[in-house]
């Protein structure tokens, strides 16, 4: 194969990839080992496929939250402005008052 037919291949894999991990099918193509041993498959080096995947994937294991959500991969800037509304940030003149008691309002 030439070299523009190569890097054509492995765009329109990883351009398969990121649509199957955000949109399309969901069924873990996009993990580093299936995707190598799938790029390893479309450019017939199955083993060094094999061998990069297996590597990237114990890479991805040790920073994955298991059984969570998978990691984005942006934050849009409102998101990190955004204040967080976790109980220890917020100040205790606006969190609720119980219900219990006579009300003050």
């Amino acid at each position: 194969m030439t070299q523009t037919w190569l890097v054509l291949v492995v765009a329109l894999w990883g351009g398969l990839l990121g649509l199957e991990r955000q949109a399309f099918l969901q069924a873990a193509l996009s993990r580093p080992l299936p995707a190598a041993v799938g790029l390893g498959v479309l450019l017939g080096d199955v083993t060094s496929g094999l061998m990069v995947g297996l590597v990237f994937e114990l890479f991805h294991l040790g920073g994955a939250s298991l059984g969570g959500p998978w990691p984005t991969m942006r934050r849009s800037r409102r998101e990190e402005a955004r204040p967080s509304r976790c109980r220890s940030h917020t100040p205790a003149a606006a969190m609720p008052r119980p219900l219990s008691g006579p009300s003050r309002f």
